[in-house]
């Protein structure tokens, strides 16, 4: 069959969906479609079944490669047997989408294990003595069936600690009550209560290690990097940043440390100009060595680190008619994205870390994760499918990478309860993770969450060192 025929054929099945689509819209209310069962198949083969189906987004060049693959499945395999869905909504982005979520260091309990310790299926390995004074590693669960890590997991780190407290008074206490009961109450404490006691004193235990751990891991420069990073996203004391980010590349013997402050620059602030690029990057080869010449390559590959030239030096090239096609500065797509979702609090309001309002105590009220603020426009019906695609960065690529399935893309979608499904190519944080969670207890939509690995900073670094 000739490449022209099959053309022709695609184009046409583009139009046909269109034109159902656009005869659908016009439809006042909600729709009852039947087709008659004769028709199903050729109509499913000719504009695909997904075409009358929920609202789905893929966005981003791999997403789309995604949605096309489910297309040629479900073209070879069929539609599944059960047509109807719980879901009002899925949800496909690259992790291009939101580079900062990842950059910016996090204050959630879990994001900061992440950063910590190594989480590994969800388990950490802790090292305790023994009587001995042998050191040992245990290895210790994070999940809901820990009932503290369940109430802590997401709560800001300033708050962990008084939980934590709090939790240890409450359990002397219940163990003092031992020592006043009758033979009857001891008997119906030690069979009953004791057993859960001895688990949540060790489980309190181990968190109490934990939280020690993070305090000595992060120290002081835990409030240093959290001003650093938000004068980077506000664009403040540009000069200070720049003069803070060469001490850390000069004392820090982490090297990811002062990288994921410079890639979060470049993406806030509209690039480095040659001259801070080319200071930055000779700081950084002397302090942690020429092996990380190929560093920068894959960063500038990958969209984390670029320079520009400035507006004199481009003027002064085509005073001197320069041969050559002078970049001019790009727009920055940061933040324009951060303005179209409104993905700066309002700063005005302090943001209370320990009874918050929105997603952005996250990161200590500087910045809300773009997929929450998506999900809060959805669930809200403050922007429907298609509003929400022209608002949305286009990536490394600088080329729009969408598709958009449904009969819903136009209309603001009717978000059901377990109806939101959001996959992230490329990984998703602990920190949009709590975002989300953190959604879905406000809103009582659940929202299922994932991603092709769970990743913070540093994960997302040694990819390119």
């Amino acid at each position: 069959m000739s490449s022209l025929f099959l053309d022709r054929i695609e184009a046409l099945a583009e139009i046909s969906k269109k034109k159902l689509t656009k005869i659908l819209d016009k439809i006042p209310g909600r729709k009852n479609l039947v087709i008659e069962p004769s028709l199903m198949k050729p109509l499913d083969r000719f504009i695909g079944a997904s075409t009358l189906s929920l609202g789905c987004l893929f966005h981003g060049k791999y997403s789309k490669f995604i949605a096309n693959l489910l297309d040629n499945w479900l073209e070879e395999y069929g539609e599944p047997e059960r047509p109807d869905s719980d879901l009002g909504c899925i949800l496909v982005f690259d992790r291009d989408i939101d580079y900062a979520s990842v950059l910016l260091m996090p204050g959630t309990y879990t994001s900061l294990i992440s950063e910590v310790m190594n989480i590994s299926s969800g388990t950490v390995e802790l090292k305790q003595q023994n009587k001995e004074k042998k050191e040992l590693a245990i290895s210790m669960q994070l999940t809901s069936n820990d009932e503290i890590y369940n109430q802590i997991k997401n709560r800001h780190f300033s708050d962990v600690n008084v939980y934590l407290k709090q939790k240890a008074q409450e359990l002397i206490n219940e163990k003092n009550k031992g020592t006043n009961m009758g033979i009857q109450e001891m008997k119906n404490f030690v069979s009953n209560r004791l057993k859960n006691l001895k688990q949540e004193s060790l489980a309190l235990s181990n968190h109490f290690n934990i939280c020690e751990k993070i305090c000595n891991e992060m120290g002081k420069k835990f409030e240093s990097i959290n001003n650093c990073q938000t004068n980077i996203l506000y664009g403040n004391s540009r000069k200070e940043v720049l003069t803070e980010i060469e001490d850390m590349i000069s004392t820090s013997e982490d090297v990811f440390l002062p990288l994921r402050l410079i890639c979060l620059l470049s993406l806030a602030q509209n690039d480095f100009s040659v001259e801070e690029s080319m200071n930055l990057k000779k700081q950084f080869l002397h302090s942690y060595g020429f092996e990380h010449l190929s560093t920068f390559y894959n960063l500038e590959k990958h969209g984390l680190f670029s320079s520009s030239p400035s507006p004199g030096e481009i003027s002064a090239k085509i005073a001197n008619k320069v041969a050559q096609v002078v970049p001019f500065p790009k727009k920055n797509s940061f933040q324009t994205t951060v303005q179209k979702f409104k993905l700066f609090p309002n700063l005005s309001k302090s943001t209370c870390l320990k009874n918050p309002q929105d997603a952005s105590y996250i990161f200590g009220g500087a910045y809300i994760p773009l997929v929450a603020q998506i999900v809060t426009y959805l669930i809200r019906k403050e922007m429907s499918l298609n509003d929400l695609v022209k608002g949305l960065p286009c990536g490394i690529n600088e080329k729009s990478e969408t598709k958009l399935i449904g009969n819903q893309v136009d209309n603001f979608i009717d978000i059901k309860p377990n109806s939101i499904f959001i996959y992230i190519v490329g990984g998703i944080t602990y920190a949009e993770i709590a975002a989300l969670q953190f959604l879905e207890s406000k809103t009582g939509t659940r929202i299922i969450c994932s991603g092709s690995s769970i990743i913070n900073a540093k994960s997302l670094l040694q990819s390119t060192i």
